[in-house]
């Protein structure tokens, strides 16, 4: 009797986490479609130089984006916010600061996120993005209690390593899907090396792909993607000894 019972507790985390799968929406990371939707994800912006020579090649290629911006920059530079409402781009919470959500106390990242949603007020949908995709059980429970969606991605082009143009072409030619979310970034807030900083090799790049796919592919918000698509998601949240893999070592000093 007494080993049964110590069977059935054993059971309960593993019913907990079956329970979770099928009645919460984690994190989602691409959409399942018959159609050719992708969309483009840009994160630690706005810059002054890069985010507005985005906009213009979005707007030349007819290409819908959302941006995860920061709430210290989107504070900085309004008028770059405001032409990313006006182009019909999504516009998503990456905190105030780029900070890990997992490593500050929750009552900061509550703080952050909250100050930077009173500048995108005008969003439809709130979708969040965690700084460097970290977030744990904590954290999601936030997030999700202040009613935003959390957006990953299934597929990356490695552009925060500043890779050359014909490298940022290929990567997107290769492996792109219906119903992928890119991570891209129009800035990069916190860095390994200074020369990693410039997104010229990026607009490049990519200037390259929507060229080449304007008339095969539609380039929507995440919004719209999840609306046309069924949302995908990932249900493993990252713990503590997993963050020096996305995390640079310089950052998590300071933590």
């Amino acid at each position: 009797m007494a080993l049964q019972k110590l069977k059935k507790w054993r059971n309960i985390p593993a019913k907990l986490k079956s329970i979770a799968r099928n009645n919460l929406d984690l994190i989602v990371t691409s959409a399942e479609t018959s159609e050719n939707l992708v969309s483009l994800t840009f994160d630690d912006g706005p810059h002054p130089d890069y985010t507005p020579r985005i906009l213009e090649l979005l707007d030349k290629y007819q290409a819908k984006a959302t941006f995860f911006v920061v709430g210290k920059l989107a504070d900085k530079y309004p008028s770059i916010l405001q032409q990313m409402k006006n182009s019909g781009h999504a516009i998503g919470n990456h905190t105030w600061h780029h900070s890990p959500v997992p490593l500050i106390p929750r009552r900061e990242r509550i703080r952050q996120i909250r100050k930077t949603q009173q500048l995108l007020s005008q969003n439809v949908e709130k979708l969040f993005r965690p700084p460097w995709g970290f977030i744990n059980w904590s954290a999601y429970i936030d997030v999700r209690l202040l009613g935003y969606k959390i957006i990953c991605w299934d597929e990356v082009v490695y552009d925060w390593l500043n890779p050359s143009p014909a490298e940022v072409f290929q990567r997107l030619d290769s492996n792109i899907k219906p119903g992928s979310i890119i991570l891209l970034h129009d800035n990069i807030c916190n860095t390994i090396k200074p020369e990693y900083v410039p997104r010229d090799n990026l607009i490049e790049g990519l200037e390259r792909y929507l060229k080449k796919y304007q008339a095969g592919y539609k380039f929507v918000t995440v919004p719209k993607l999840l609306q046309q698509g069924s949302p995908q998601y990932k249900y493993g949240l990252k713990g503590k000894a997993e963050k020096a893999r996305s995390i640079p070592e310089n950052i998590l000093q300071s933590f």
